[in-house]
This record gives C-alpha cells, structure tokens and sequence, in this order.
C-alpha cells in the first residue's frame, strides 16, 4: 500500500463524520423553521384577534349603546401586547435560523475540504499506481529485450 491510498482511506471515517455534523445542523435548521411557522401562524392568528376586536370597538363607540367598552379596550390591550410578543419571537426566530444557515454552510464547506483532500489523494494514488504499472511494463520489457540478445 502507497502512503497515498493509506491517506485516502483514513479520510473516509473522517467525510462520514462531517457528513454526521452536517445532517445535525440541516436537522437543527429544519426544526428552527418549523418554530418559525408556528409563531407566525400564532402572530397571524392573533392580529386577525386584534383586528375583529378593533372593528367591534369602533361599531360599539358608534353605537349608542356602549355596555362593555372598558372590557373590550383593556382586551383588545392584551390581545395587542401579545401580538407583540409574537412579532419580537419571530424576529429572535430569524435570527437563530440565520445563525443556523451559516452553521449549516459551514459544515457543508468543512465537508468538501475533506472530499476534496480525499480526491486529491485519490489522484496522487492513481498516478502513483500508474507510474508503478509502467515501471513494471519498463521492466518486463528490458527483460524481454535482455532475453532475446
């Protein structure tokens, strides 16, 4: 075995392992995202609450009858505060899926060094086997010639 074909293989264990990392962090990504979509969907389902309380507001301070606008103002401040909070988790949520993007580039730039160091020692073995193959032919040759003098 040449040192080469020794070195392409000890990266093997190596790319499997930064393969792993790489999964991880997709993995770790996927479940960022998929937060994501809940909060939003949270925050959308609120604001729709903020909303459809604004408009009964506005018809009850339109309407003679104002039973209940304490009640719903301080609900409507609520439902607001909330809505709020859901908008600040989404941004916090941006930022760790942002985060985790660079995370995710970075495992799959580690990766392809290691795949590329195993190609470049592929390549060195092939032309070290190569050159051993012609060294053999080189020797059988002058052999042969040495036989037939």
């Amino acid at each position: 075995m040449t040192k080469s074909y020794k070195k392409m293989k000890r990266t093997e264990p190596l790319i499997r392992v930064r393969k792993s990392q790489m999964d991880e962090q997709i993995i770790f990504l996927t479940k960022i995202r998929d937060h994501k979509l809940q909060v939003v969907e949270a925050m959308r389902i609120n604001q729709k609450q903020y909303m459809d309380g604004v408009d009964r507001l506005n018809n009850i301070r339109n309407s003679a009858d104002r039973q209940n606008l304490e009640a719903l103002e301080r609900g409507l401040d609520v439902v607001k505060s909330k809505w709020y909070q859901l908008h600040v988790e989404v941004q916090n949520v941006e930022n760790m899926e942002k985060a985790q993007v660079a995370q995710v580039l970075l495992a799959q730039k580690e990766l392809k060094k290691v795949e590329k160091l195993k190609e470049n020692y592929k390549s060195k073995f092939l032309q070290d086997l190569a050159q051993s193959e012609q060294k053999v032919q080189d020797e059988q040759t002058l052999a042969k010639y040495i036989r037939n003098q």
